[in-house]
Order: C-alpha cells, then sequence, then structure tokens
C-alpha cells in the first residue's frame, strides 16, 4: 500500500532553516477559529512564544516569514480577499496582560507585512513572506496579526486549526461589520474572544550567515504493516544525514542515531499499526542542523492469532477525529455511526463503548483466513439498549468492509426493552456454518432508523470453546401451567433447570428436551421464573448456561370476576397490548401514543370508583388494546360489564369506536377480533354502563379467548382517551340481577342494604376495598324490604355486590358498589393520633 505524508508550504522555498511549534492538541475541543481572517472579517490575533521554543534561532538571526497551518474548512473554499498586516516585537513578559490594548502592541511593534492573506488550506502550510525581515534578539517572540476585513460581505471563509489553549498567552478576538478601537483592551467585550495557540512555522537564518541547513520536505511513503520509506529533499552540499526512529511514546536515545548520505531511509521490523516519529539532522561538518521530526503510523496488519480483545478504551484511531473508532476497524455509511462514545453511562467497564445509531456496519480489523477459519470462530460482548424498543443486533462477515451489500448475515442477537439502561453480558456471534470467502466480520443493529441505537463493550474475538453456550433462547409458547423454549447451539443434547424468583435451588423436573428445544411443565400462573440452557458436555458447569427470564400469565380466574383496579394486585392479570404499526412515522421507532396508552390513571375526576381507572387511547395506526385474565368459563356462557366515559370533550378528539372483543393470545395484537364496537358519539364525559352477553356471537365457543377492549382511531392523530372502570365477568344469568341496590345507615359494625327482585333467595359479597383476597358472603332475605350486614370493621371501606340465587342455582349478580361503615367511638383516654395512616 502506498501512502504519503508530506510537510509543505506555500509561496517560495525558503533559504535558511525553519522551526515548528506545535499547540498542544490535547485539549483542543469545539471549534477553534484560524489566527487568519475568516467568517468574521475583522480579526486580531496576537500570541507570545517563548525563547526557548525558538530552538535553533539565536540572538542575531533574521526571522524571514511565517506559516500557519489550515484545519479543516467549515464555511465556504477560502478566505480570497481578506488583507492582513503583521507586527512582531519581543518582550520580557512571558503571558500578554489582558489589560493591554491593541495600540500599546502596535507601538512597540515592528510591521513586517502588509498585504493579501494567503488561502488556507486544511492540513497544509500557509506561509507570510515578511516584506523586510526581522532581526531577531533573543527575546520572547511576540507576533500580532491584523485582518482588515474582506472584500466580500459579512466576512470571508471561516477556517479552524487544531490546537489547544493558553489563556495567557494567546487573544483572539473577532469581529463582524467594523474593526475593534486601537485603545480597546484585549478582553474588551465588543468582539468575540478565544484563546488558542496554533501551529506556526518560523522562518530564519542564523545572523553570521554560517549555518547548516536542516532537511525539508520529509515524507513517509510505501507505508506496510512493519515497514515505511522516508525520504526528503535532496541537498546540494555533502552533508551527513543522521536520523534516530522511535515509537511515540517512548523517549529519544540520545546516542541512538544511525546515519546516511542519501536522502531517503527503509525502515523495517516496525511494530503493526503503531504510531512512529522520525528525526533528522544534517551535519555539514563543523555545524549542525536542528531536527527535524515526522509522525506516522504503519498500516493495519491481518489478524492472525486469537484471541483479540477491544475494550474500547484506547486506540481509537481510526475514523475520524471527531467519529472516532478502534485502530484498523472501519464502517461503512456516512453518518458517523458506529463510533467510539465517551460516556461511563453507556459503557459496561470504563468510559468508552462503541455506539451503535442506524444500520451502518463496524467492521473488524482484516482476519488472515489463511491462519484462521472463520468457521472456528466466535464473537463474545456485552451490550445494552437505549430505547424503547427491542434492538437487535446482527452478525455476519463481509467480502468488501467498504461495500454494505457484501455483509452476509449469520445471525442475531436481540436485547430485549427490559435491559435498558443496563447490560447483557456473554453474548455470543457464532460463524460455524459460514462457508464463504470473507475475510471483514460486521456488526449492525437491524434498523436503518437513527432512534433505534445502542452500545456494545467489551469484545472478544475468540475460538468456539468445545463445549459452546447456547445462544439466542427464545420462549416459543407460555401458558399458566408450562412454557415451550427454543435455542441455537452446536451440540445434540442440552440440560435446561429453572426456578422461581423467589427460590434458591435449581429444578430440573418436569423438564424435556428435543434438540434445541424443551419443554417445561408444572408451573404456577402469575409466576416469575429464571430458565437456564447449557449443552449437555462431559465438564458442563455453572458457566455454561445461559438465561432467560419468563413470567407466566394468571391462571383463569374464577366468575363472578371483578376489577375496580384500585390495588396494584387488580393490574397484574392484565395486558398491555399495543404495537402499532410505528414504522409508518418516517421511520420513528414508536408512536407517543402507542408508547403511553393503556395505562393506569389516579386522577379522581375521571374514575367511577373510588380513585383509579385505566385509560385507553390509540390512533388509526397504533391501536391500543386492554387485555382481560382468561376466565374460568366459556366464552359464549360470558357476560361483560364495564363503566366508559371520555376523558374530555376536544372536538378532535375521539372519532373512532371502542370496540369489544376476544383475543387468541393477549400478547398477539394480530388475533383480536372485534365482536361489538361502541359508536364515539355514545361516549360522553359521564360515565355510562356496557353490557356485552357472547352468547350473542354464534361462532365462538370454548374458554380459549381473552376479552379485550380496543380504541381503534380513524386518523394519525385521533389519539381517543377514555377512562375505562370497574369491569365485572360473570356467567350470563339464568334470573334477573338485583336492581336498586343501595347502602345506607352505616355503624361501627353494620351497614343497611336494600334491593328490589324477583327470586327469593339472594347473597351478600363483600370484602375490604383495599384487599385482593376472595369476597367473603352472606346469605341474605330481605325484612321489609331491607338487610342488615353484621360484624364488620369500624372505619373501614368496603366492596360488595348482592347476588341473586336462580333456580338452576346459578347467581345473577349486580353491579359492584362501595360503603364506609362509621368511626370507633373514642372509650378510652388518652386518645393518640399520630397522623402516620389515613
Amino acid at each position: 500500500m502506498l501512502m504519503a505524508i508530506v510537510l509543505s508550504i506555500s509561496g517560495r522555498s525558503q533559504e535558511g532553516d525553519f522551526v515548528d511549534i506545535v499547540g498542544d492538541n490535547s485539549n483542543a475541543s469545539g471549534t477553534q477559529f484560524s489566527i487568519l481572517p475568516g467568517y468574521y472579517g475583522y480579526h486580531r490575533s496576537v500570541a507570545l512564544y517563548l525563547a526557548d521554543e525558538l530552538e535553533g534561532i539565536t540572538s542575531g538571526s533574521a526571522i524571514s516569514s511565517i506559516a500557519y497551518k489550515g484545519g479543516t474548512n467549515t464555511y465556504g473554499s477560502s478566505n480570497s480577499g481578506a488583507t492582513i498586516k503583521v507586527y512582531v516585537y519581543e518582550s520580557t513578559e512571558d503571558q500578554i496582560s489582558a489589560t493591554t490594548t491593541w495600540q500599546d502592541i502596535k507601538s512597540e511593534a515592528t510591521l513586517v507585512y502588509d498585504g493579501v492573506c494567503p488561502v488556507l488550506v486544511s492540513g497544509q502550510w500557509a506561509n507570510i513572506e515578511f516584506d523586510e525581515s526581522y532581526n531577531y534578539q533573543g527575546g520572547n517572540l511576540v507576533v500580532y496579526v491584523e485582518g482588515l476585513g474582506c472584500t466580500t460581505s459579512g466576512g470571508c471563509s471561516k477556517y479552524t486549526t487544531y490546537s489547544g489553549t493558553n489563556d495567557t498567552r494567546s487573544w483572539i478576538v473577532l469581529k463582524d461589520s467594523s474593526p475593534l478601537p486601537e485603545t480597546s483592551a484585549l478582553n474588551n467585550s465588543q468582539g468575540n474572544i478565544y484563546h488558542y495557540m496554533h501551529d506556526i512555522r518560523i522562518y530564519y537564518t542564523p545572523g553570521d550567515g554560517n549555518f547548516c541547513a536542516g532537511v525539508k520536505n520529509l515524507e513517509a511513503s510505501n507505508i506496510t504493516s512493519t515497514s515505511a520509506t522516508v525520504s526528503w529533499l535532496e541537498r546540494e552540499d555533502n552533508a551527513t544525514i543522521f536520523y534516530q526512529v522511535k515509537k511515540s511514546d517512548e523517549e529519544w536515545d540520545e546516542n541512538g542515531d544511525l546515519s546516511t548520505s542519501d536522502n531517503s531511509v527503509n525502515i523495517d521490523d516496525l511494530d503493526v499499526n503503531t504510531e512512529y516519529v522520525i528525526r533528522v539532522m544534517a551535519d555539514c561538518g563543523d555545524l549542525q542542523s536542528t531536527y527535524k521530526s515526522l509522525t506516522f503510523r504503519t498500516d493495519c496488519g491481518a489478524i492472525t492469532s486469537v484471541p483479540q480483545y477491544w475494550s474500547f478504551e484506547t486506540g481509537n484511531t481510526a475514523g475520524t477525529s471527531s467519529e472516532p473508532l478502534p485502530a484498523c476497524w472501519q464502517r461503512t455509511g456516512t453518518n458517523g455511526y458506529p463510533k467510539t462514545y465517551n460516556s461511563s453511562s453507556y459503557a459496561a467497564n470504563g468510559t468508552y463503548s462503541l455506539y451503535f445509531s442506524g444500520n451502518n456496519i463496524a467492521v473488524l480489523p482484516y482476519i488472515d483466513t489463511d491462519e484462521l477459519q472463520l468457521s472456528d470462530l466466535q464473537i463474545r460482548f456485552t451490550a445494552r439498549i437505549n430505547g424503547y424498543y427491542n434492538t437487535i443486533y446482527e452478525y455476519g462477515v463481509m467480502t468488501d468492509p467498504t461495500d454494505a451489500s457484501t455483509f452476509e448475515v449469520l445471525g442475531s442477537i436481540t436485547i430485549p426493552t427490559q435491559s435498558a439502561g443496563g447490560f447483557q453480558s456473554d453474548l455470543v456471534g457464532m460463524f460455524a456454518n459460514y462457508e464463504g470467502e470473507g475475510s471483514y466480520i460486521g456488526i449492525r443493529i437491524a434498523s436503518s432508523s437513527s432512534s433505534t441505537w445502542g452500545t456494545i463493550d467489551d469484545l472478544y474475538l475468540e475460538t468456539v470453546p468445545d463445549c459452546p453456550p447456547v445462544q439466542n433462547i427464545t420462549v416459543t409458547a407460555l401458558s399458566d401451567e408450562s412454557a415451550t423454549l427454543t435455542w441455537t447451539g452446536l451440540n445434540d443434547s442440552y440440560l435446561i433447570r429453572y426456578r422461581a424468583a423467589n427460590e434458591t435451588e435449581w429444578n430440573t423436573e418436569d423438564v424435556s428436551t428435543d434438540g434445541a428445544t424443551g419443554v417445561i411443565t408444572g408451573l404456577s400462573g402469575q409466576t416469575t421464573y429464571t430458565v437456564q440452557v447449557a449443552p449437555d458436555c462431559e465438564d458442563t458447569d455453572d458457566n455454561a448456561y445461559r438465561s432467560v427470564t419468563i413470567s407466566t400469565p394468571c391462571s383463569p380466574k374464577p366468575v363472578p370476576y371483578l376489577i375496580d383496579f384500585e390495588t396494584a394486585s387488580d393490574t397484574l392479570c392484565w395486558t398491555v397490548a399495543q404495537r402499532g404499526n410505528y414504522e409508518e412515522y418516517d421511520d420513528y421507532d414508536y408512536d407517543y401514543y402507542e408508547y403511553y396508552y393503556p395505562t393506569l390513571g389516579s386522577y379522581n375526576s375521571y374514575s367511577h370508583s373510588p380513585s383509579h381507572y385505566w385509560t385507553l387511547g390509540g390512533d388509526n395506526l397504533s391501536p391500543t388494546l386492554l387485555v382481560g385474565p382468561k376466565v374460568d368459563l366459556s366464552i359464549e356462557e360470558t357476560r361483560l360489564q364495564f363503566w366508559i366515559r371520555k376523558i374530555n370533550s376536544y372536538s378532535y378528539y375521539s372519532f373512532g369506536p371502542v370496540q369489544v372483543g376476544i383475543m387468541t393470545n393477549p400478547n398477539d395484537p394480530t388475533t383480536f377480533i372485534s365482536l361489538q364496537s361502541i359508536p364515539h358519539a355514545d361516549i360522553t364525559t359521564t360515565y355510562s354502563l356496557q353490557t356485552i352477553d357472547f352468547n350473542q356471537f354464534d361462532d365462538y365457543e370454548g374458554n380459549n379467548y381473552y376479552i379485550a377492549i380496543r380504541y381503534q382511531g380513524t386518523a394519525t392523530y385521533d389519539c381517543g382517551e377514555f377512562a375505562i372502570d370497574d369491569i365485572t365477568i360473570t356467567n350470563i344469568p339464568a334470573c334477573v340481577e338485583p336492581s336498586g341496590v343501595t347502602a345506607s345507615q352505616p355503624t361501627e359494625n353494620t351497614i343497611t342494604l336494600s334491593w328490589s327482585g324477583n327470586v327469593e333467595n339472594y347473597k351478600v359479597y363483600y370484602r375490604p376495598a383495599s384487599s385482593s383476597e376472595e369476597y367473603e358472603n352472606v346469605e341474605a332475605t330481605l325484612d321489609e324490604g331491607v338487610f342488615v350486614l353484621t360484624d364488620l370493621v369500624p372505619s373501614t371501606t368496603y366492596s360488595y355486590y348482592v347476588a341473586a340465587v336462580c333456580d338452576d342455582n346459578s347467581e345473577a349478580i349486580s353491579l359492584p358498589g362501595t360503603f364506609a361503615t362509621a368511626c370507633a367511638a373514642i372509650e378510652t383516654l388518652p386518645y393518640d393520633e399520630d397522623f402516620e395512616a389515613y
């Protein structure tokens, strides 16, 4: 590979020598304005260079010109048309006072240039040839550049350079429309003030004219992973050239110079992908020149051995300076991702991680497939997501690291939403089935959206172990009693174990496997389990297991089933199924309504009784579903009752109907079947009771259905917003349920109930409203139209309903209600109240 690094200058060649003073790049950040005029038409800068920085420039030397290095062009193509004046003088101070005025500086300085500003080119030196050389006397050198505006309106083009800051030795003041007053201090607020010590090159000729010029035009070429050629401009004298090479982080060996009479040297036995510095000096016999230095980096060599490890903490020298990658890595696309990112929040260890956004590919260094077989390798890493939805990392192999079309996907790893903010470790991608010609491994997020993003950390490229762990454990079927799982792996047999979240011992009973499929039975409903799978090897240990967490759905609820959403346990068996077609929203990863609805509300004004309710919303692309638990009753025998109202009366809300239906899978919205619609016009901001008997729908029977309520909007922003409360699921009664049920005359321990009905036998069901236990019941007979319920607890709110016992012993229940018993009387003193409970 041919690669050249050239140091060049604008303007005529210099007969004398030069010295480079390079700014401290370690502190560079943000926009750094050039020391020459740019976007701002009027521009003044002053910088002080210490005498000991002016290596080789002795007293009596003639300084003939200076040059500045161009940086990234951020506006336009040139600063053509700008005129400048350059002044120099010497100072005994080691800083420039903020109170110094421009007039003070000019009164001490010598005008050495008055003319057109040279054009800055990124990475090259722009030379300013003095009208008359400056006779240097050995002090600290001050250089003052005054930009006099541009021929274009609003300034010239703006360039930046890459150098550090030093508040005490440099001042740059920029103003767009008019020059600063001569008498203004350097810290005058009329302009924009910056402090940058830019890279500068100073050309000089020693005072006695008897000197040995240094080498010019150092260039590195023919750079490989282990060698390079360094050359310089051929000399007319017979000087011997001394040179020395070191790694950037090493010290020079004062006695380690080598010599040559040629104008180039070949350097061998270098380390792969390593930054080196060569310094070159001319020996003219009685005199020696100063050293000139050049930095270069050897090429990336092929990966010939594993394991390889990337922590992403250091060596992020590929990519660009603002969008770095680990050394020798590449990426496809142009949006600057993936890149290494400095934030401990997104790193599993340290502060750096590899940040993905969109589906551009991060490409690992070239792999020597003569030495390593890809089918024997795997990648292993830690990852997290940062968005609202599952993130899928795809891995594969490429033949061309710059061409995404050559990326052959070999597998994927899904990071579920519950890991957002946390990491999953030991994620593995294997290349066991790869038989192609590619030599580059790539990783990407399987989404073109910039809203889908995540980070990986601590990446290993290694040999597949003899007993490789399984990957991609997926739950393919889940009930309240069993779970079916699949996975990918390289073994013929596997081991499964599981335990509930509150258990410490693993259970291997009620487990069966068949290849890469396993079934667990004997589970309990509404329970969270950790399930682990491992290959069945001779040396299988705990490290070989990989985990997945499952939460079984609720076991079928007995009827009558009543819920008012007042306790946390009430909502555990209710499923929010939403997942609209959010990709239609210009590739955003989620829609507001899809993310927000349904949810539990607690605004008393919107509750039917007493304070909580479910909100239901959505639009035409993101219809959202509120799904109840399965009940121990065939659907054709089921009655659903619930209260519903609009949250508000805004005209642009709620154009679509609320639909009541059934589902076969509470987690899959596509299984929803709408059976009855409630037009939006029939729903007001006052609660109304809805009753649906499912025996009117002839095509459905059995107890494998879930009842669900859905809002289906009619337009993209028809969000809908409803409150649903006090849901009851019962048998379709064989007789008429009690009506006009009221509670009155509460005492500390009793309540008087009354109702109307046409049967002889009734039951009263009741429990504390804050309880999730089963309702207690008592047989009840009306005595002059009332029934007194006794043995209650003082100061307690109860939920209750009344059931009519039909001739077939089935029960027809009333709508549920609440009542509160009276407070207990104060019978003893002293009486204490700490107001901690209410």
